[in-house]
């Protein structure tokens, strides 16, 4: 979980792999995306006085952890969206200038996404626009403490050439 720096392999400690777990969401395994994220909250973090995996840089292994936990991460650098796993609270709210996005359905044993609902409608996809987001929205999961193969399979996220 946690290479050493000139490793060919993930480096949780490490910012040029933090967006390396939710990689599975373009590849159609997006449940291996949650398992690894779940992995890495468990086994790299912790209250202990040394419980991050490297060094904080200004906030960046905090930044890492809290948009794992909430379940959303701006995967791709200049492009106004997130690619999503399993939050672990069961609610969240984060407050925005034109609404809150609530975030609810989340936990940390079951952290398999079976479903997904945004603003009540069924959600397929392991990519939210930030234009669905940015005047408020209400995210709930469905989760489970086995695989779905199938979620979040049919759309793939974005890709720029």
């Amino acid at each position: 979980m946690d290479a050493g720096y000139n490793d060919a392999w993930f480096a949780s400690g490490n910012e040029p792999s933090f967006h390396i777990p939710w990689v599975y969401n373009w590849i159609g395994r997006p449940y291996k995306a949650q398992e690894v994220i779940n992995r890495v909250l468990n086994e790299q973090y912790s209250s202990k006085i040394d419980g991050l995996p490297g060094n904080d840089d200004l906030g960046t292994m905090g930044a890492w952890y809290v948009f794992a936990c909430i379940g959303l991460y701006p995967e791709i650098p200049g492009v106004g969206g997130f690619t999503v796993n399993t939050p672990i609270f069961s609610s969240v709210k984060v407050h925005l200038k034109k609404g809150d996005i609530v975030i609810k359905g989340g936990s940390e044993k079951n952290i398999y996404i079976h479903s997904m609902r945004l603003n009540g409608k069924p959600y397929d996809s392991t990519w939210i626009d930030w234009d669905e987001l940015s005047n408020g929205a209400t995210i709930d999961y469905g989760t489970s403490s086995k695989p779905d193969t199938k979620w979040g399979t049919k759309i793939l996220p974005p890709s720029f050439p």
